[in-house]
This record gives C-alpha cells, sequence and structure tokens, in this order.
C-alpha cells in the first residue's frame, strides 16, 4: 500500500475536453508517482475512453456518480450530493480536489463542511461570461464567493484566469496558485506523424489554405457566430477551407450554417476522432474563435504541432499568444474587422513558417510532468 496520500479528484464528467484531460492526467501522473488516487465523476456521453483506461491500468480508482451533471436540476443536484457524501464515506481521502463549477460547489460544500478535509479546487475557468443570462451569471459569482471560502487552495490554469475571480472577489490572492494544464509534446507530435492527409480525406483541393478548430461544440466557442466572417473571407481568398474535429450541442447549429452560407465543400465538420492531432497537423494554423476560454489546451497542442494560431482575445488566450511568432488575435467586439483580420493572418503564413520552433518550445511550458510535479508539492504543503 501507498505510503502516500490518498487524494479523490472529483470532476462533473469526463466527457471529452480540456477539463477531463487535466482531472485525467493529473491522476496518472499522481498515480505514478505513488499516491493513493480516486476518480469521481458524472457519466459522460463521449468520455475520454484512452486516458480512462491508462488511468485504471495505472491504480487510478474510477467511480461513476449517476446523478452529477451540468445543467441545474435540484432533484439531481440533491441525489448527485448525496452520492458524494457516501463516496467520500467510503473513500476516507486525505485530500479531495474538485474540478469544474458543480462538482466544485458540491465537493467543497461537502468535502469542508462534513469531512472537514482539506480541499483544492480548479475552475477551469469561468462561467461569468458567454454561458448565461446576466441575473444567472450573478448568482454564479456569488456561489463561487461563497464556495471559495470552503476550500484551503484555489488553482488557476493561467494568471488571467485568477486574475478574473479576484476582480469579482473570488478567493484572495493568497489561496490562488497558476498551474498550467499539462500536455504531452512528445506524444502530439508522434500522433501528428501517423495523421492522414487532411486535403484528400476531407475533399478539399489540394492547395487549400485549411484551418483547423477542434474542441467541445458549444456556443461559447464561437464556431457558429464566425462561420459568416470566414465566408467573408473565402470570397477573398477562395482557397481558405475550415475542419472542424469535435462533436457537442451546437453541432446542428453550425450544420445549418454552414448550408445557409453556401459552405458546403468549404467548411467539414470532422466529428470526434481518436487521433484529432493526425488531422490538424497537416493543416495550415489553429482557428480558435472561442469567446471565453480557460487556458486553450488546443492552442498549446496546436503549438506542440507546430502549427500558428488565429484565436480570438478572450480570457486567457492573449497570455498564450503574447509572442507574435505564435500566431494573431482578432477582437470579437471589432466584428466588421473579422475577415480583414483572418486575411491578414494568411497572408503572414510563410513569414509564420520561420517560428516553428518557437511554438513548439513554448509547448514544452506546459507539460504533464511539470503540471504533476506542482500539484504534488501543493498537496505536501497543505498536508504537512
Amino acid at each position: 500500500m501507498s505510503s502516500l496520500p490518498h487524494i479523490v479528484h472529483l470532476i462533473t464528467h469526463l466527457g471529452r475536453g480540456g477539463a477531463a484531460r487535466n482531472a485525467l492526467l493529473s491522476c496518472l501522473g499522481l498515480a505514478r508517482r505513488g499516491f493513493r488516487v480516486s476518480l469521481l465523476s458524472g457519466p459522460s456521453e463521449s468520455p475520454e475512453r484512452e486516458l480512462i483506461e491508462q488511468a485504471r491500468s495505472a491504480g487510478v480508482a474510477l467511480q461513476t456518480l449517476p446523478h452529477l451533471q451540468r445543467e441545474i436540476h435540484p432533484l439531481a443536484d440533491l441525489a448527485a450530493a448525496r452520492e458524494i457524501r457516501e463516496a467520500l464515506s467510503r473513500a476516507r481521502p486525505d485530500l479531495l480536489h474538485t474540478h469544474q463549477s458543480k462538482a466544485g460547489l458540491l465537493g467543497r460544500w461537502i468535502g469542508k463542511k462534513l469531512f472537514q478535509l482539506p480541499v483544492v479546487h480548479t475552475p477551469h475557468g469561468h462561467v461569468f461570461e458567454g454561458y448565461f443570462s446576466d441575473w444567472r451569471t450573478a448568482c454564479f459569482v456569488e456561489l463561487e464567493r461563497q464556495a471559495a471560502r470552503w476550500c484551503d487552495l484555489l488553482i488557476g490554469l493561467t494568471r488571467r484566469e485568477v486574475e478574473d475571480h479576484l476582480a469579482l472577489g473570488v478567493g484572495f490572492r493568497a489561496r490562488w496558485r497558476v498551474i498550467h494544464s499539462g500536455i504531452d509534446p512528445a506524444v502530439i507530435r508522434d500522433r501528428g506523424k501517423a495523421g492522414a492527409d487532411v486535403r484528400r480525406s476531407m475533399g478539399f483541393p489540394g492547395d487549400a489554405i485549411v484551418l483547423a478548430s477542434v474542441g467541445r461544440l458549444e456556443p461559447v466557442k464561437g464556431i457558429v457566430d464566425f462561420l459568416p466572417h470566414f465566408r467573408r473571407a473565402l470570397l477573398r481568398e477562395p482557397r481558405l477551407r475550415w475542419v472542424i474535429i469535435g462533436d457537442g450541442a451546437a453541432r446542428p447549429k453550425i450544420e445549418e450554417a454552414i448550408r445557409g452560407l453556401d459552405l458546403v465543400g468549404k467548411v467539414a465538420l470532422g466529428g470526434w476522432l481518436e487521433n484529432p492531432h493526425g488531422l490538424i497537423a497537416g493543416c495550415n494554423a489553429l482557428l480558435h474563435p472561442a469567446r471565453n476560454e480557460g487556458m486553450g489546451r488546443a492552442i498549446v497542442e496546436a503549438f506542440a504541432l507546430g502549427l500558428p494560431v488565429f484565436a480570438a482575445s478572450s480570457g486567457s488566450i492573449p497570455e498564450l499568444l503574447s509572442d507574435p511568432a505564435r500566431g494573431l488575435l482578432f477582437d470579437w467586439r471589432r466584428r466588421e474587422t473579422l475577415p480583414e483580420r483572418l486575411l491578414e493572418f494568411v497572408e503572414r503564413l510563410p513569414e509564420l513558417a520561420s517560428g516553428r520552433e518557437v511554438r513548439m518550445a513554448a509547448a514544452e511550458d506546459y507539460s504533464v510532468e511539470g503540471m504533476v510535479e506542482k500539484l504534488a508539492l501543493v498537496y505536501r504543503d497543505i498536508l504537512g
């Protein structure tokens, strides 16, 4: 049996996305370092199967809590609270680490108030912009202010995320730490080498300038909103193409917009892929139009592949694109400039090609090993 502490991670769901990968890679890395690790999560429609199996093989105890879900549902939330309480009662951990909003609110209250556990929370961005109406957002801000009092440490993925929370009165500076969400650049590059020909597989012409987007297809990710601007840029640069990898609630609207804007054959939906990096590696650049972003994991993974990035200046994204060699930002508040800005980026692609090594080096600053090492130090500091 491990002599190191027993850490329980609690996350709302393990559906494909940055938060799930962060939690799974954290658990996997901690287990390999000798920690006893458990991971509690709600059900997921499209789970991160490969990482889940790796975590299980490394000794992480995984448990699904049937009633834990993203949506607000009082009866289901009460049932989820009971499931969390029962799971913690059985596990008897030394520390609880919660992820995301719903699991964070329920888990922090139960962990601190009922079990007097040391509690760490990672919000993975925030829902204070681009998700809900003003009054619902105000409610979430107040809930997060209260929940911040129920934990020993808050972890932001970027400095900007920490500052956003502090500006709204969520926690205080001494209780926040920045730990970037980790990736494995070497694995991503290996998968990139094994990729398919994106132009041939998507039916694009051989001289196409292909932009890739990857992630959950949710309204806040900005895909639907960017399509009209892409169409206007396409009128001036007919070689432009866009492949969108992922799935989610916004997919029907994206499909409708593609048809309505006469972009069939110009914009392709790839769905979830077991090896998205293989397809992305064959593209010219990453397009990331999210209106709110915790860290922008897809951007860091694009850097690992050497790709430049065209992204919205939302959330923490400007922190990632601080070096001009990494790509170009656009501002959603200046909609009328977006087609011109995209064309400017496309014109700069030959120049940006020389920054490939700079981008690949930037990805090394976001390694899984570094993330896990910092987490282990945080846990040891809290537990003494």
